[in-house]
């Protein structure tokens, strides 16, 4: 990206996703898809995807222009930014399900 700015057309606007886990429970987070009008996909149905765990456990992924996830995503890499059980934002339950881990 150096001194160019980023074209709104390549930017990756995060898509909330609600997922169930293996003890039929429910994580949340961003995905961001990769955005670059020069990226030809590979062969393969699926991008590279970078998983972000944020600081915590009492923290929150925030949907915001973060020019660090903008970096991966104009070259070509998926990236998601989970919010794992004890995140803040999705209510006491979801908060302290961690306890006793």
């Amino acid at each position: 990206m150096g001194n160019n700015p980023l074209p709104a057309e390549e930017i990756s606007v995060p898509i909330f996703i609600k997922f169930p886990t293996t003890d039929n429970k429910t994580s949340f987070g961003f995905y961001y898809e990769p955005k670059n009008s020069n990226f030809t996909k590979l062969n393969s149905s699926a991008f590279p995807l970078i998983i972000n765990i944020h600081d915590g456990p009492t923290c929150q992924a925030q949907k915001y222009l973060d020019l660090q996830i903008q970096y991966f995503t104009t070259r070509g890499f998926a990236f998601f930014d989970l919010d794992f059980r004890g995140s803040t934002g999705y209510g006491k339950k979801y908060r302290k399900s961690l306890y006793g881990s």
